[in-house]
């Protein structure tokens, strides 16, 4: 019976010795894998960075080109503004004939009056 018990321990040493080994195996397998994610992830953000920077510098090229526009716009827009051609001055019976006119003129347009 010790030579069976001797036997079962010689086996189970040599089963744990060959899992050992194997798990030794994919663990360094592993930390390949790891540090080639890591390095992946660098090369990543550092890309990520550069093109970050990219935009941050197109970003104030467009906010200055804006802010010239709308500075210019406000400036350089004038509005024209129809300026009457009489100079003199009009007295009370040719405001009235002229109100007088025109109600005539509304009147024959709605065929009310």
């Amino acid at each position: 019976m010790a030579e069976a018990l001797s036997f079962n321990i010689d086996a189970l040493q040599t089963f744990l010795n060959t899992a050992m080994g194997e798990l030794a195996k994919k663990n360094d397998a592993f930390k390949v894998e790891i540090v080639a994610i890591k390095e992946e992830n660098e090369a990543a953000v550092t890309i990520l960075n550069t093109k970050i920077e990219e935009l941050e510098g197109e970003l104030v090229v467009c906010r200055v080109v804006v802010g010239n526009g709308v500075l210019s716009a406000t400036s350089s827009h004038k509005i024209n503004v129809p300026k009457s051609k009489y100079k003199g001055a009009r007295s009370m019976k040719e405001v009235n004939f002229l109100l007088g006119i025109r109600v005539i003129l509304t009147c024959n347009r709605h065929q009310g009056c």
